[in-house]
């Protein structure tokens, strides 16, 4: 009969420990709790394709910035699965909100109990046009109140194959 050992994983040092790269998570402390939900996302490559489609097609933009933005902080809180976000974000910016919720996790940051949250107000301004007049790339700004504090979510937004997706985020 065999015996196995298990050896203990040494504990985290820091809240978050940083990480190096252009996408690089904010560090919270013990000071500034509220920095552990903090999230900033951008994408290396512009995203432009209209797909054949008019605005009649297109979701309104201020509404489906306010959805995003609202899942997003949902994500961070803990009462939505990051794996509700993959249709509406880039690739990039998917794996690192995934990367900060498992940071979240494995430092037990996320909310026991989670209050719904709820939209505050919602801004799109256009900022590229297509040779047809339609929008093909939206800035937003977005506020929401996640239950304990309000917090602003800045998004970059663009026309993806007939559809709007999120090519850059960054929630305060």
């Amino acid at each position: 009969m065999s015996t196995a050992t298990f050896t203990k994983l040494p504990e985290l040092t820091q809240v978050n420990p940083p990480i190096p790269g252009p996408h690089a998570l904010p560090v919270s402390s013990q000071k500034r709790p509220w920095k552990r939900n903090s999230f900033r996302g951008q994408s290396a490559y512009p995203v432009f394709d209209t797909g054949h489609v008019t605005t009649a097609d297109l979701m309104p933009p201020a509404k489906w910035a306010a959805q995003v933005a609202r899942g997003a902080v949902e994500c961070l809180s803990g009462a939505r699965p990051p794996a509700q976000m993959v249709r509406w974000l880039v690739p990039e910016i998917y794996r690192a909100l995934n990367l900060r919720v498992q940071i979240l996790h494995h430092n037990q940051a996320l909310a026991k109990t989670v209050s719904p949250s709820r939209i505050i107000s919602s801004k799109v301004s256009p900022t590229k046009f297509s040779e047809d007049g339609i929008p093909t790339v939206l800035e937003a700004c977005v506020i929401v109140f996640d239950g304990v504090r309000p917090r602003a979510v800045a998004m970059q937004v663009s026309l993806r194959r007939g559809r709007w997706v999120a090519t850059a985020l960054e929630i305060g």
